[in-house]
């Protein structure tokens, strides 16, 4: 089972579910902490339209979308 979970919609979109915090927060990335991995968001004019403690979405131009490991 994976700790992390996101919905892509299209290149304007990304809804994050079940994140355990922000790591770094800019224009051109974006990315969340899960409990064992990370999830970065790359592009252009990122904005984060809407977070809570454990959902986001973030909103722009979105150019990539890149799986790391958290640590």
């Amino acid at each position: 089972i994976n700790d992390f979970s996101f919905t892509v919609y299209g290149d304007r979109g990304v809804h994050v579910e079940g994140h355990k915090g922000l790591v770094k927060m800019g224009d051109s990335e974006i990315i969340f902490a899960y409990k064992k991995r990370t999830v970065t968001i790359k592009g252009r004019d990122l904005l984060i339209k809407e977070l809570s403690s454990t959902d986001g979405y973030v909103s722009g131009v979105i150019e990539s979308i890149e799986i790391g490991k958290n640590g």
